[in-house]
């Protein structure tokens, strides 16, 4: 689910997401990665397989999020796995 706003590179990868308003994903990115070890606490979330992604973030070229994460301005910087 892709919010208004939302800015998505070139060979950007995305399952089973939900990505927030005024978000910009860089090129070369993979978001919902890695079926187990989600580093999100929320178990509901997790065992549903949902990334979500908070309004007005800007992810690097060549970002990986695990699936079952959620990110938002708060907590991005533990979050910061770019290849």
């Amino acid at each position: 689910i892709l919010m208004p706003n939302v800015k998505i590179g070139d060979n950007v990868v995305i399952e089973n997401a939900i990505i927030a308003e005024n978000t910009v994903i860089g090129d070369n990115s993979y978001i919902g990665f890695c079926p187990e070890n989600s580093m999100n606490s929320d178990s509901e979330v997790r065992d549903k397989n949902i990334t979500v992604i908070g309004e007005n973030l800007v992810l690097p070229a060549g970002y990986r999020l695990e699936k079952g994460s959620m990110i938002d301005v708060d907590n991005y910087q533990s979050f910061q796995t770019a290849i």
